[in-house]
């Protein structure tokens, strides 16, 4: 189950053989580190949730797994078709490569516009920016 949006976890959810993955572990240390206590209060996303569980002493640091390291192969993937996984995605790391797939090659076809345009009209560059 992939956690992009507010949500609660019941006590069997929270157990230990439940597979805690993160999209990435310092932002949600970061968010953790500058909110009040409970910090998923505040920022209602499961990762932070699970920082709360770990100030509370409900689960390890060690437990949370990181999805990057995961897809490098550092860390085991699925276990086995029964296994339970809860990745909380907090959008940022994501959306920012969306953004860059999207927008970086739209940024190149502009200024390749605007060079092309630009040839035998040196003042053509100027005016799109």
């Amino acid at each position: 189950m992939a956690m992009p949006a507010s949500c609660s976890l019941d006590e069997g959810m929270e157990r230990v053989d439940v597979r805690k993955v993160l999209d990435n572990t310092g932002l949600y240390e970061a968010w953790f580190e500058e909110l009040p206590k409970p910090a998923h209060h505040c920022v209602p996303v499961i990762g932070v949730r699970f920082m709360d569980m770990i100030a509370e002493g409900k689960m390890r640091a060690d437990e949370l797994e990181d999805i990057g390291k995961i897809v490098a192969g550092e860390a085991q993937g699925r276990r086995n078709d029964e296994e339970i996984i809860i990745m909380s995605v907090g959008g940022m790391p994501v959306g920012r490569r969306g953004l860059g797939h999207r927008g970086v090659p739209q940024c190149h076809r502009k200024r390749h516009r605007r060079e092309t345009e630009s040839v035998g009209n040196p003042g053509a560059a100027l005016s799109h920016s």
